[in-house]
């Protein structure tokens, strides 16, 4: 009954490819369907090149980094004047805007790490790396401030003007984020003993191979974000 079963679904499987144009290749599907022995359908994934080097190093992947800060805008001049002194009281605000503070980096992630190796992998591990921390966004810069210009006929009148006319401040940067910390071995060495031939016989050999395995490296810290410039006069 069971093989019965098998037989249609492979003509199934066939006929649906036939018809769709589909290349009868398995090879060429990202997504392959194989029938098991137990007569279920399973999937098998194929991985791209990075998840294969990925898995002929270790296990898990590297850490993600931290995503970076984004810079503060910086702050609008102060706009010019001009003035007409006719003894009549003037108050203008020509003053530049403060920049915007940075954005702080955001921390980097720990890689996923195996609580511990078995004594029969023959490889060597390199254990995943700590993601680094993402650099903090700089201070946007002060604006300037505006200028004013002053017609007058009697010198007394400039008496009754008063100007601000002061640089922005310049924004704080950002702090950078903290680089995470990259997976540690638990055991630094193994022995794996193989062997070869019939047990008994003089065509049987073994030998020993030891292999190592290599501490994650720490993320580094983000950088610092450098602090904007006061806008001039």
């Amino acid at each position: 009954m069971l093989k019965l079963i098998l037989k249609r679904i492979s003509f199934l499987l066939t006929v649906s490819l036939l018809v769709n144009g589909l290349p009868a290749s398995a090879s060429e599907f990202d997504t392959l369907l194989c029938l098991e022995k137990s007569g279920k359908i399973a999937r098998d994934y194929r991985g791209d090149n990075r998840d294969r080097d990925y898995r002929g190093r270790y296990d898990d992947r590297d850490g993600e980094n931290g995503r970076d800060g984004r810079s503060g805008r910086s702050g609008r001049s102060g706009r010019d004047a001009t003035v007409f002194a006719d003894g009549s009281a003037v108050n203008l605000d020509l003053s530049g805007r403060d920049g915007e503070d940075g954005e702080d980096g955001d921390d980097g992630y720990r890689p996923r790490c195996r609580r511990g190796y078995g004594g029969k992998v023959k490889r060597n591990i390199h254990a995943p790396d700590g993601g680094r921390g993402g650099d903090a966004g700089s201070g946007g810069n002060g604006g300037s401030g505006g200028s004013v210009t002053v017609y007058y006929s009697n010198i007394a009148d400039l008496k009754s003007i008063l100007v601000r006319s002061q640089g922005g401040e310049g924004g704080r940067g950002g702090r950078g984020g903290d680089g995470a910390i990259g997976c540690r071995c638990r055991r630094r060495s193994w022995t794996v003993k193989s062997c070869s031939g019939k047990k008994g016989t003089d065509s049987y050999k073994c030998k020993k191979r030891k292999y190592r395995c290599y501490q994650g490296s720490d993320g580094r810290d983000g950088r610092d974000g450098r602090y904007g410039s006061r806008g001039g006069l």
